[in-house]
């Protein structure tokens, strides 16, 4: 994506067999430049739940590899998964 400042969405996709997934935790794995993760509630009114999109804006070129592990409402955690990007 564009090191402009302008703020772009991501998605992360995920099926949930038992529809009791309620947060979402991205934390950044690696990273060139200073990033931060978030974390954020999926639509949960939607069946089945699905994410809403996630933001992310970069100031100067760079590359991140950042990580999503999904958590359900009795605290347990999914396997995690890693994606990347560039800023250019």
């Amino acid at each position: 994506m564009p090191a402009d400042g302008n703020t772009y969405y991501g998605w992360v996709s995920f099926t949930d067999a038992d529809g009791d997934v309620n947060r979402i935790k991205i934390e950044s794995v690696r990273s060139t430049s200073p990033t931060t993760g978030s974390e954020y509630e999926p639509h949960l009114q939607a069946r089945p739940p699905r994410p809403g999109p996630h933001r992310f804006y970069c100031t100067v070129k760079s590359q991140h590899t950042m990580r999503a592990t999904l958590f359900d409402a009795a605290g347990n955690s999914s396997n995690s998964m890693e994606y990347s990007f560039e800023c250019y």
